[in-house]
């Protein structure tokens, strides 16, 4: 869902290609206007998308397309939202642009205008964000102290997403962090930088898990209604301790009589329907 935060340079190529070559006049764009758009540039935006969806009709590989649209969401975000980033906004212009396609070429993407939720495109937002500067950090050719400080920025961005993740219900958005935690401390074996800025992060899976199966019980434990279970269960214990050998030898034969019986039954009511 989220692996496009990765290959954001290639979609953006590919969008901001103004070529000669590459020109349409495409006829529909010309009385396109939006509220939240540079109005000098709202047509070359129009013919840009238009160019862009006609390239992502023609690609048969579904991943790629898949991504494309993804990156196109971002797009309109990053780029073109300049004073106004909203989400909603972002996803209204998104459906704009799809409308405008279908005049220009009577089709329509409608599996890609349902996939995508406020949510979602918030999560998309922030592993795009943290790839962009991760990427800046590798690509810089300036002193390492500087790579580092950008690079921590990285680690401290990584911490409040893990966060998010947990108090979130995104099991994408969790597993792309954990990529994003590979590529991390690959890069970080051969970077010279200071201690504090962390060679490994905190991995999701192994705290994860552990989240899941320890927070319930703690939370139920230290409730009222916890407690109570527990001091009733403590309370009983302490009775049964202070039984002499023969009632406990009595208690332990009686309940295993009542189950016999209960068997017993079990088993004639299922004799009964099977042969009436």
């Amino acid at each position: 869902m989220y692996n496009v935060a990765n290959e954001i340079e290639v979609y953006r190529d590919q969008l901001n290609n103004d070529h000669t070559d590459s020109i349409m006049n495409i006829g529909v764009c010309q009385d396109f206007s939006n509220t939240y758009i540079d109005k000098a540039n709202s047509v070359l935006n129009c013919e840009r998308v238009i160019k862009y969806l006609n390239h992502l009709k023609s690609n048969e590989n579904f991943d790629y397309r898949d991504k494309g649209f993804r990156y196109l969401c971002y797009w309109i975000y990053s780029d073109l939202l300049k004073d106004n980033k909203s989400i909603e906004i972002t996803l209204n212009i998104y459906e704009e642009f799809h409308r405008k396609y279908n005049e220009f070429e009577n089709y329509n993407f409608d599996e890609y205008l349902k996939q995508f939720s406020i949510y979602m495109l918030e999560n998309l937002i922030k592993l795009s964000e943290l790839y962009k500067i991760f990427n800046a950090c590798k690509s810089r050719e300036d002193n390492s102290y500087t790579n580092c400080d950008c690079v921590k920025d990285c680690a401290e961005k990584y911490i409040i997403y893990v966060d998010d993740c947990y108090s979130g219900n995104d099991n994408d958005f969790c597993y792309e962090l954990e990529n994003f935690k590979q590529k991390y401390e690959n890069y970080m074996k051969t970077a010279a930088c200071p201690a504090s800025v962390p060679k490994t992060l905190h991995s999701i899976n192994r705290h994860n898990i552990a989240a899941i199966v320890s927070t319930p019980f703690v939370i139920i434990l230290f409730t009222p209604f916890g407690l109570k279970i527990h001091n009733l269960l403590n309370r009983k214990k302490r009775i049964y301790n202070n039984l002499d050998p023969e009632t406990k030898e009595l208690i332990y034969t009686s309940g295993k009589s009542n189950i016999k019986s209960k068997n017993n039954e079990y088993s004639l009511l299922y004799q009964s329907v099977e042969y009436p």
